[in-house]
């Protein structure tokens, strides 16, 4: 579980967790609301997504001292008769370009009706922004874009190699860094390529990595290149989807 904390009003969090039951998984997913009155302006997150877990929570506060009420009720349950395909970006501190790469491809999926078969996450090698929010310039892009994002930061681990299907990285180092932790990993499932292997655009421009945004800036450049690589990476999921049902 991850922690962060910046400014408190009022809150509103989500989860959803899926049952391995025979051949398919029970998802749940639940709404939590939050007000806690005593505690000084700021905002506390909370991350957690280990094997079948994943969601995240934000908690604010701006009402009357001491005034504490908590909300929860389930919204949806569905069973699934499959596993869902499980995706995860990987950049280095997971705060611009893989949170992007996860906002953008969510908002394909949604788009395409395919949220309850496919599910997205974002991590980074490195462990710097664990619990942070994505860079502002990134949630700039992205709203741009009509693209809304919520989530905050948390580093790879050995385990995502076995409970997601495809880890996608955003450049050589990424992909070196995400090679050598697999190899501590003893179920290994998960598909490992570079995002621009599937985007038509970047390789007829011969660019085969997305830059880092961090300290140089250029995110109207990498959110062009990260749309392109989303956009041919579901294409090959739904291709290879249709190929196997």
């Amino acid at each position: 579980m991850v922690f962060g904390f910046g400014d408190f009003s009022h809150a509103i969090g989500e989860f959803q967790r899926g049952l391995k039951i025979g051949k398919g998984v029970l998802a749940l997913q639940a709404r939590l609301a939050i007000n806690l009155k005593s505690l000084p302006a700021g905002v506390l997150r909370l991350k957690f997504g280990d094997g079948l877990w994943c969601g995240s929570f934000k908690f604010f506060h701006n009402a009357p001292k001491y005034n504490v009420w908590v909300w929860f009720a389930i919204i949806r349950v569905r069973y699934k008769l499959r596993d869902m395909i499980r995706v995860l970006f990987v950049c280095l501190g997971n705060i611009c370009r893989s949170p992007m790469a996860e906002a953008v491809f969510l908002d394909l999926i949604q788009k395409a009706g395919l949220q309850p078969e496919i599910e997205v996450d974002s991590a980074g090698t490195g462990d710097w922004f664990i619990g942070a929010s994505a860079h502002k310039e990134t949630r700039a892009i992205l709203r741009q874009n009509d693209i809304e994002f919520e989530g905050c930061g948390r580093q790879i681990t050995v385990s995502d190699f076995a409970d997601f299907d495809y880890i996608i990285t955003m450049d050589n180092e990424n992909l070196a860094n995400v090679r050598a932790l697999e190899k501590q990993s003893p179920n290994t499932k998960a598909h490992i390529a570079p995002l621009l292997e599937y985007s038509a655009q970047a390789k007829t421009n011969s660019i085969s990595e997305v830059p880092d945004p961090y300290l140089v800036g250029g995110f109207d450049v990498v959110y062009r290149l990260v749309d392109s690589g989303c956009k041919g990476l579901l294409a090959e999921i739904r291709a290879t989807v249709t190929k196997h049902a």
